[in-house]
């Protein structure tokens, strides 16, 4: 049965897909067959990874507004081998007009029926990719999941999401009340950045055991293999982002109950070169 864990900040701009990415291949190279769910109209993380968009011909939305359609159909391979994906489209602008949670009860449950429909059992982990939003799929996701992670910068704009997304799991656990956090994970710290470090102490102080072990610190060619549709691991194996993402999928997997790891992921919190 696999772990489904939703990424959300409902605040933008935090790097949840480049996140997903690299997160779902780190965990893949712990022998480990992971799905990717992208929720997000915006289709960031499927142009990341699906090496021809242009041959998808089903998507999430077909998942969740056919109950006759069946789940793996909408399944592709990604550039990752061992990992896919259920990738989204424009169609999302749409889906609360076909499952409006005001005529159907079960609008909000949708999600977690058809991932139960020959998937679950496909996957050790299904990691899902949401929009920052309040919103049916943002609802979707959480009530689907067995976890949440929260990818945070170090500016203030960014840290003010984790109170607007706490609202809004406090509001999906009343549907899930089984559903819980992994941690909030500091994404693209910049050590020298008087700024960003005044603000990460002030979280690690604030929210103490919330704020996940492991750091992703800056590191410009995690970007840079996210646009040639690549994770770290394949751009280029010397860069300190692969040590970022081998330890963070150490922590997510311990954190899931799922503490064996093929990889020697280090210990302590990464930091980069």
């Amino acid at each position: 049965m696999a772990r489904v864990i939703s990424i959300l900040n409902i605040k933008g701009g935090v790097g949840k897909s480049t996140i997903s990415f690299n997160l779902a291949h780190a965990i893949q190279r712990n022998n480990k067959r992971v799905l990717l769910v992208d929720l997000d109209m915006q289709c960031n993380l499927t142009d990341m990874c699906v090496p021809e968009p242009e041959r998808i011909t089903y998507s999430v939305y077909d998942l969740l507004t056919n109950e006759d359609f069946l789940p793996t159909n909408a399944v592709y391979k990604t550039v990752v081998q061992g990992v896919d994906i259920i990738p989204a489209d424009l169609r999302l602008f749409e889906v609360e007009q076909v499952i409006n949670p005001l005529t159907n009860p079960a609008a909000m449950l949708m999600l977690r029926n058809r991932l139960a429909v020959g998937l679950h059992d496909s996957y050790d982990y299904i990691i899902i990719d949401c929009r920052p939003e309040i919103s049916l799929l943002t609802m979707n996701a959480l009530i689907a999941s067995d976890h949440y992670m929260v990818p945070v910068l170090c500016d203030r704009h960014s840290v003010r999401g984790i109170d607007m997304t706490d609202s809004y799991v406090k509001s999906a656990k009343r549907v899930n009340p089984n559903l819980q956090e992994i941690g909030i994970v500091i994404n693209a710290l910049d050590r020298r950045k008087t700024n960003a470090m005044t603000i990460y102490n002030y979280l690690r102080k604030k929210l103490n055991e919330r704020i996940m072990e492991t750091v992703v610190g800056t590191n410009a060619a995690i970007e840079t293999a996210a646009t040639h549709q690549q994770t770290i691991f394949q751009y280029d194996a010397r860069q300190p982002g692969v040590r970022y993402f081998k330890q963070l999928a150490a922590e997510v997997m311990r954190k899931c109950g799922d503490p064996i790891a093929v990889e020697d992921a280090g210990d302590g919190e990464a930091e980069e070169n």
